[in-house]
């Protein structure tokens, strides 16, 4: 009999695990560095499981800085097609195919103590102005 409740427990224990989700795997999709080199623009895709779909956020950091959620300016899901460009070294554009657009800032600030603050402005641009994503779905 004892021997049964350990078997029922490891097994509960074994589908407990399996079942209940790993760590989302973050994977960096890309990193541009803006035309004066002060700057990045990282895109991260979260991939969390079967149940989760994937998410993207891009950040904006200073060069070779790892990301931290106060710089995150766009969180997407279902976000195809995109393209990242520094259109000059304070204006980045992001075109994109469909997306669901969670969030999103136009402008990205860096603030240091005496000193003037640091502005990057971001525009989004849809590849298709004439469909909405509810229509493709």
């Amino acid at each position: 009999m004892n021997k049964n409740i350990v078997l029922n427990f490891l097994l509960i224990i074994s589908c407990v695990f399996s079942f209940s989700g790993c760590d989302a795997i973050k994977t960096e999709k890309m990193r541009l560095r803006s035309p004066d080199s002060r700057f990045e623009a990282v895109m991260i895709e979260t991939d969390g499981n079967a149940t989760v779909s994937v998410t993207f956020n891009l950040y904006i950091v200073p060069v070779g800085n790892a990301v931290k959620d106060e710089d995150r300016v766009l969180f997407a899901k279902s976000f195809s097609g995109y393209k990242i460009r520094w259109v000059n070294s304070k204006f980045l554009e992001i075109e994109y195919k469909t997306g669901r657009i969670y969030h999103f800032q136009n402008i990205w600030r860096l603030i240091k103590k005496d000193e003037f603050p640091y502005e990057i402005e971001l525009r989004l641009v849809p590849l298709n102005k004439s469909e909405s994503f509810s229509i493709l779905q």
